[in-house]
């Protein structure tokens, strides 16, 4: 399975929250090193292979200060469907005001005529998404119609850009998990506990 991560903050990144996201994305490696990808609140970043085999793996903590941001969004994929080396296939995607990340595998769609062309999965249950938010006008309304569309399991983060407003959501399923933890103005979710263990740099047990 992929993984999927972010930090949110009510104040602009420090080095301390910057070097938080810079951890969680290097942990979520764990779960797919196929592809990476992040959004800071403005731009999408994406690229093929590992993130440790990039050069933003030196640059990414003076990159995200740079843009003063209070919002990271990332993924790391594990490909099931879509080339990785084919940069529109991987994560995040964007449509319309959405920008969107998966970790899980879809089996089913309704049909729509994709002219993005682009092969993955995941790229399904944002059009819906997309499309549902076009005839109802709400997100939240939008997700739940949306996923209605498809069949698989999921775990997913959808942000709004006009809202600044990040939402996670998720089949029932056990194997796929979301955890966070929030406090002193920061909200921090993965995939799994362990991203955020390591995001804050706690020592592991031997």
């Amino acid at each position: 399975m992929c993984g999927i991560g972010g930090v949110s903050t009510s104040y602009p990144f420090t080095k301390k929250e910057a070097t938080i996201c810079f951890r969680l994305l290097d942990s979520l490696q764990r779960r797919g090193r196929h592809a990476w990808g992040y959004f800071d609140g403005l731009m999408v970043h994406k690229e093929p292979g590992a993130f440790d085999e990039s050069f933003k793996y030196e640059t990414l903590v003076d990159d995200l200060l740079g843009t003063g941001t209070n919002v990271f969004m990332c993924h790391t994929r594990y490909a099931t469907q879509g080339d990785p080396e084919v940069n529109k296939n991987n994560h995040p995607f964007e449509l319309g005001d959405f920008v969107f990340a998966h970790n899980g595998v879809l089996y089913y769609t309704n049909e729509f005529e994709n002219e993005w062309t682009i092969e993955t999965d995941s790229f399904w249950m944002l059009y819906w998404i997309q499309k549902e938010y076009e005839r109802l006008g709400d997100v939240v309304e939008a997700i739940r119609a949306g996923v209605s569309h498809v069949s698989g399991v999921y775990a997913c983060w959808l942000h709004k850009r006009a809202e600044k407003t990040t939402y996670l959501f998720r089949i029932k399923n056990p194997i796929m998990e979301t955890h966070y933890w929030r406090g002193e103005g920061m909200t921090v979710f993965g995939s799994d506990w362990l991203s955020i263990v390591d995001s804050f740099a706690v020592p592991r047990l031997a």
